[in-house]
């Protein structure tokens, strides 16, 4: 069963974002950093609330902590709240990582939650098309978002970035075909993954300098990809009778 606290979280992180976007005049407003920080406070609240139902005990509240935990590192980084532009240029270079990490994370959840088995023939042939379609649909993607003229390095990093949130997505569409309408919030969270990202990659060269109205978009889907992952824990491993719209009929 979903979580509702993590509903209501969500629905507090839209009603903060409303004020902001008519408080704050452009990105370097005085109370930027205080939104930031907002945000900062906000991803720890989901790790509190998923740390507070589940603990660390259930291996897979144990992947989407560890997930979470990352992103909150990435985030902080993300916040230009400590300038790190002496250590690399720009200093979104130094979330990639924890990112990264953090998707990986989510994916080895995900895995726990779909089996290593496909339910039926029908679902075997999908995930086949999907491994298929992952390398042309990173590299696609990749192509579309990042600035041609962005530096070597970053350009680099971004081709892998982009697969791995290309994977997640990809996967996150197998979890409702194989799960059914229980899985139906991570596999949202999952394509709310790649909307953000997109985004993001699209300005990267902007920084913290980017329009504010970006910043929160990014950030509406960023947090909702979140709680949506967070909804994860507690959807037991796959097994014999998951009601996924790839199942095959039951016996009588």
């Amino acid at each position: 069963m979903a979580d509702r606290r993590i509903f209501g979280l969500l629905a507090t992180m839209l009603l903060l974002e409303v004020p902001a976007a008519m408080l704050l005049d452009g990105p370097q407003d005085a109370w930027m950093p205080v939104y930031r920080i907002l945000h900062l406070v906000q991803m720890l609240a989901l790790i509190a609330l998923v740390a507070a139902r589940h603990g660390w005990t259930d291996p897979q509240a144990r992947w989407v902590l560890a997930g979470l935990s990352l992103s909150l590192l990435g985030d902080g980084v993300n916040s230009y709240l400590l300038d790190l532009s002496a250590i690399i240029r720009p200093q979104i270079l130094l979330s990639i990582p924890a990112f990264v990490c953090a998707h990986l994370c989510y994916l080895v959840a995900y895995a726990r939650v779909l089996g290593r088995r496909p339910p039926s023939p029908g679902a075997r042939n999908v995930r086949w098309l999907m491994a298929l379609l992952w390398l042309p649909l990173s590299l696609l993607l990749w192509r579309l978002v990042i600035d041609p003229n962005a530096p070597p390095l970053l350009l680099k990093l971004s081709v892998g970035y982009a697969m791995v949130v290309m994977l997640m997505g990809l996967v996150a569409l197998l979890l409702p075909l194989e799960r059914g309408r229980v899985a139906l919030w991570p596999a949202l969270g999952g394509l709310l993954f790649v909307i953000s990202d997109s985004v993001l990659g699209a300005h990267l060269l902007d920084g913290e300098l980017r329009p504010v109205w970006i910043s929160q978009w990014i950030w509406i889907s960023y947090f909702a990809a979140q709680c949506g992952v967070a909804q994860m824990v507690g959807i037991r491993p796959a097994a014999e009778g998951s009601e996924g719209f790839l199942q095959p009929p039951r016996q009588k």
